[in-house]
């Protein structure tokens, strides 16, 4: 199967070719993150920084303008979350960096192309790992995040493979959705 791989990136030459390396890395590395905080695992956030870089290269090669602001919010919601910031101020300050990428997001709405799903795909995700960040509001994070992922399925279904990772993601966060509440049921 790596024979493989390798010899369908041979095959492309130039940008293609990158672009379908940093789509699998994209793709393979958010899985990863999604896995470590299945774990409940601070590596899910560092596989996250590492994941929005790879998809901020990946969405400039592609001109996803909304995508790469959403990847730059999501690079800080986890970079905070790595610094362990656990004062009174680590929540305002994500959520005021959470609602400026908004803003962000909202002003690209009328500089470009960008669908309504787009929008609200990239808006329900940072908000569904700012969620997922903050431990008293975890398993409604898994749900935003489930229908954020749906919602960049249906936005990338020109490119299959993206978008069936879309579905895939939207599954685990089900399933991160699921063992939240039964950890929160045992604890009483």
């Amino acid at each position: 199967m790596l024979a493989d791989l390798y010899q369908l990136v041979v095959n492309f030459t130039g940008r293609e070719g990158f672009h379908l390396i940093t789509m699998i890395a994209t793709i393979i590395l958010s899985g990863m993150s999604k896995y470590k905080w299945l774990q409940d695992s601070k590596m899910g956030s560092w596989y996250g920084i590492i994941t929005g870089i790879v998809a901020a290269i990946y969405f400039y090669y592609i001109d996803s303008e909304i995508f790469i602001t959403l990847e730059l919010g999501f690079i800080a919601l986890c970079a905070l979350d790595v610094a362990k910031i656990k004062s009174d101020l680590a929540i305002p300050i994500m959520r005021g960096l959470m609602y400026t990428v908004f803003v962000i997001l909202l002003i690209s709405t009328f500089r470009g192309p960008m669908t309504v799903i787009q929008f609200f795909a990239s808006v329900l995700f940072l908000k569904g790992v700012f969620d997922y960040l903050n431990e008293e509001s975890r398993a409604r994070g898994w749900l935003i995040l489930t229908i954020s992922h749906i919602l960049a399925a249906i936005a990338t279904m020109v490119d299959p493979v993206f978008a069936s990772a879309q579905i895939i993601f939207s599954l685990m966060s089900i399933y991160g959705y699921h063992i939240t509440k039964k950890k929160v049921l045992h604890q009483f």
